[in-house]
């Protein structure tokens, strides 16, 4: 499985893991995206889909751990991370709403469409996100 980030999803990964309450969450994103297979990857609340793809809402961590957006391409074997938040903490939410999930569903609909990604890998132990050609 190839993973793929938008900018929106790397920005607030990146804002969350300065936070002490939110120091579990690359690993999160290891074990839940790189650790493990493809249909444990898929595992989460579908929000929408069709044969070639499906959004996917997806927990990681405990209870009032993390909430991960993605995109799962079935056919090509690939996942476009698109948004993650924490259910706890100082930046915590209950839930997204239903405009705000649209909106960025829209950003990743566009940043596949427009090679505006980056892709994700891991290296000792943390997230690189390399940006893909036209990211540069």
């Amino acid at each position: 499985m190839i993973v793929y980030c938008t900018e929106r999803f790397k920005s607030v990964f990146k804002k969350l893991i300065k936070y002490n309450s939110y120091k579990l969450l690359e690993r999160e994103v290891i074990d839940n995206f790189f650790n493990c297979s493809d249909e444990q990857i898929r595992h989460g609340s579908t929000i929408s889909g069709s044969n070639r793809f499906n959004i996917i809402k997806k927990r990681l961590g405990d209870r009032g751990g993390f909430r991960a957006y993605f995109y799962a391409y079935v056919m090509d074997n690939k996942i476009y991370l698109s948004y993650i938040y924490p259910k706890t903490g100082p930046q915590g939410k209950t839930s997204l709403n239903k405009p705000f999930q649209k909106i960025i569903f829209d950003e990743t609909d566009e940043a596949i469409e427009n090679n505006d990604l980056f892709e994700l890998s891991v290296t000792n132990g943390k997230l690189n996100f390399t940006p893909t050609s036209s990211n540069q």
